[in-house]
C-alpha cells in the first residue's frame, strides 16, 4: 500500500510498517491497534488500519505519525439482534479488506458467508450503504406465510414492504456454530424456525423459537456427530467409549438457555435404528419438519410427545413400518418423494395409497430420463412446499422441486395437478438469467435450471395468496396465480374393444414416427486420397461414429465409384 507521498507501508509482524526498499529495514509505525488485518490510504494522507482483534473489529484512523484520528464501526463485531450496520462481521475468520477510491469512499469487504457482505462508508466514518451478496450455490430463503413483510433467510430476517419492492435486513437472528433455521412453522401459538433439508434429507433437523428480533435453539434431533453443539465433555462423557459419530439424538433445551447439557439428551444406538453408520449421511438423513414439528427418517420419526413451558419440544423416536424418506400430511399419511421408482403416499403401516410413476430420484436421474414428454416425472428433490388452498377443488397439496427446473403441484389424493416454472428440455424454456427483472414479469416460461437446490412455496394467512421463493443465486419472492382455480370433474367412461384398438393403432403410428424422427446420421466424407484395402486403419484420420464407451469405431467415405467402410474393435469379442 502506498501512501499519497508514494511511500510503501505494509503489515508485517502484526505491525504496521512504512517499507524500506533499499536496506529492508521497515520502520514500525506506533498505533493504537492490537491486531491490524489490512490498511489503506485516503487523498489526505490519513491512514485506515483494520483491527481484527476480538473485541474490536472497527476500522482505526490515523495521521501517518500515528495520532489517532477516529474509529469507523462499533466495536465487538456482529452480533444477534437488531441489524447495525456499523458493525463488522465476528467470524468464523474474521477477515476484511479494505481499500479507498477515487470519491475517496471507504470500501470495507468482509469474509463472511453470512451474510455476504461489502460496505461503503464515507472516509469521516458517514455509513453509506450496504452491498450484499448471492445466496448459497442452489438458492435460499423462506417467506413468513404468516407475515409476508418477512422474509427469513441462513439467521437473518429481511424486511419486504409490498407498495415500494425495497427490501432490507432488519434483524440478525443466528449467531450460533450450528445451520440456521428458515422455514417458518406456528406451533401452538409460537412461532418456530427450522431448518430444511438440502435435496430432501438433513444430518440434523434443528428448531429455533423466534424471539423479536433473534431466536434461540431450542431442539434438534437426527445424526450425533453432525451436531457440533453436542462436542462438550460432558456430554460427551455420557456416551462412554462410544463414538458420537454412530449414534442418533434427540435433545430438547429445558433449562432454556439454549445450549445442551447431559441430561437434556437422548442417545440413541445406531444398530437400534437402521442399517449402516449415521456418518455415511444417505439413508439415514432426516427430511423436512412438518406443521407439528415432526420429522421423518427413514426407519423411525421424531415426534412431539410435549412442550415445555419455555418452547422447547420433546421428541420421542418411534419406529417406523416403511423405509422410505416421507413427509406426514395432515390425514396422517405420508408423502413419499425419494423412491427410485415412484411418487406415493403411504399409510403408517406401509400400505400404499396411491402411486405416480417417476423416472429416478435426485440429481443424476437425469442423466439416463427419457426424452421431455407432458407430465413427466423425473429427478425429484423433495418437499419444498405444503398448503392447502383457501378455494378451488384442489385441498391438500404439495410442492416439490427436481434437477430439471421444473416445480410439481401433487394433490395429497395422488394428482399430479400442474406445474411451477418450466422443464429446461421442454419448448419454450427460458433460462432465469434474462436481462429483464422488473416487478410484476411474467415468468411463465422460466426454468429455474438444473442444481436449483432449494426452493419454498407458501400461501400467505393474512390474504391467502400464493408464493415461491427461488432463484439460483437469489432469493426472488414469485406470486404463483390460479392455485385457487382447480376445479375436478367426474363422470362415466366407457371403454369398448374398438377403442382399444384403434389407440393402438394411433399409438403404433406414433412410435413409428418418433423412430423415423430419431433416425442417427452418421457423416461420410469425400476421399481426399487414396484407400489401401489391406485391414489397416492408420490411413483413416477421421471417426463417424463410435460405440461401447470408445471401444469400437465405424468411419466411411466414398469416392466417385466406390463407398469405403472401415470398422475397428477392441476387447470386444466376436464382433472384432
Amino acid at each position: 500500500m502506498f501512501a499519497p507521498d508514494g511511500t510503501p507501508w505494509a503489515i508485517s509482524d502484526g505491525k504496521v510498517v512504512k517499507v524500506d526498499l533499499a536496506g529492508g529495514r521497515h520502520t514500525p509505525v506506533a498505533l493504537d491497534v492490537k491486531e491490524p488485518a489490512a490498511i489503506a490510504f485516503d487523498k489526505a494522507g490519513e491512514l485506515f488500519v483494520y483491527d481484527s482483534a476480538a473485541g474490536q473489529l472497527v476500522v482505526r484512523v490515523f495521521d501517518q505519525a500515528g495520532k489517532p484520528l477516529r474509529t469507523i464501526g462499533t466495536p465487538g463485531g456482529r452480533v444477534a439482534g437488531p441489524y447495525d450496520p456499523q458493525r463488522f462481521t465476528s467470524g468464523p475468520w474474521v477477515a476484511v479488506d479494505i481499500a479507498i477510491d477515487g470519491k475517496d469512499q471507504l470500501w470495507v469487504v468482509e469474509y463472511d458467508s453470512s451474510p455476504k457482505r461489502v460496505s461503503i462508508w464515507g472516509v469521516d466514518g458517514a455509513f453509506k450503504k450496504d452491498l450484499f451478496g448471492n445466496t448459497p450455490y442452489g438458492g435460499g430463503g423462506a417467506l413468513d406465510r404468516y407475515d409476508k413483510s418477512r422474509l427469513f433467510y441462513e439467521g437473518f430476517e429481511f424486511a419486504l414492504d409490498w407498495k415500494t419492492a425495497q427490501t432490507s435486513l432488519k434483524n440478525v437472528l443466528w449467531r450460533g456454530n450450528a445451520a440456521a433455521g428458515e422455514q417458518p412453522i406456528l406451533y401452538k401459538d409460537r412461532l418456530y424456525l427450522v431448518t430444511r433439508p438440502l435435496f430432501s434429507g438433513q444430518s440434523v433437523g434443528i428448531v429455533y423459537l423466534y424471539e423479536k428480533d433473534r431466536v434461540r435453539c431450542v431442539a434438534a434431533v437426527g445424526q450425533a456427530g453432525r451436531f457440533p453443539m453436542l462436542r462438550k465433555p460432558d456430554i460427551l462423557d455420557k456416551l462412554g467409549k462410544k463414538p458420537i459419530g454412530y449414534c442418533y439424538f434427540a435433545w430438547s433445551d429445558r433449562s432454556g438457555d439454549g445450549q445442551p447439557q447431559a441430561d437434556e439428551v437422548e442417545f440413541f444406538d445406531v444398530a437400534a435404528g437402521s442399517t449402516g453408520s449415521p456418518q455415511a449421511g444417505r439413508p439415514e438423513d432426516c427430511g423436512k419438519f412438518d406443521e407439528t414439528l415432526g420429522i421423518d427418517t427413514p426407519g423411525y420419526r421424531y415426534e412431539v410427545k410435549e412442550l415445555l413451558a419455555n418452547g422447547a419440544p420433546v421428541y420421542e423416536w418411534k419406529k417406523k413400518a416403511f423405509r422410505d424418506l416421507a413427509f406426514r400430511m395432515d390425514n396422517g399419511q405420508f408423502f413419499v418423494v425419494n423412491n427410485h421408482e415412484r411418487m406415493a403416499a403411504v399409510t403408517a403401516d406401509g400400505q400404499a395409497v396411491w402411486t405416480h410413476p417417476a423416472e429416478g430420484w435426485g440429481t443424476h436421474a437425469l442423466n439416463q430420463a427419457r426424452p421431455w414428454f407432458p407430465g413427466q416425472v423425473v429427478a425429484q428433490f423433495g418437499v419444498v412446499g405444503h398448503e392447502t388452498t383457501h378455494a378451488g377443488d384442489l385441498g391438500e397439496f404439495f410442492v416439490t422441486h427436481g434437477n430439471s427446473g421444473i416445480w410439481h403441484i401433487w394433490s395429497a389424493d395422488g394428482l399430479l395437478a400442474g406445474q411451477l416454472f418450466r422443464d429446461m428440455r421442454g419448448p419454450g424454456a427460458r433460462p432465469w438469467s434474462m436481462a429483464e427483472h422488473a416487478r410484476g414479469l411474467d415468468l411463465t416460461g422460466v426454468t429455474v435450471g438444473q442444481e436449483h437446490f432449494n426452493g419454498y412455496f407458501c400461501r400467505t394467512r393474512q390474504d391467502n395468496r400464493y408464493y415461491a421463493v427461488a432463484g439460483h443465486n437469489h432469493a426472488s419472492v414469485v406470486e404463483v396465480l390460479g392455485m385457487d382455480k382447480f376445479k375436478r370433474f367426474g363422470g362415466d367412461l366407457i371403454v369398448s374393444r374398438q377403442d382399444v384398438e384403434a389407440a393402438t393403432e394411433w399409438d403404433r403410428r406414433v412410435q413409428a414416427r418418433k423412430l423415423y424422427e430419431s433416425a442417427k446420421i452418421i457423416e461420410c466424407r469425400r476421399l481426399r486420397g487414396s484407400v489401401t484395402l489391406d485391414g489397416d486403419p492408420a490411413e483413416w484420420d477421421f471417426e463417424s461414429a463410435r460405440l461401447d464407451d470408445r471401444e469400437a469405431s465405424f468411419s466411411m467415405a466414398y469416392d466417385d465409384v466406390n463407398l469405403y467402410v472401415c470398422y475397428k474393435a477392441r476387447n470386444l469379442g466376436p464382433m472384432k
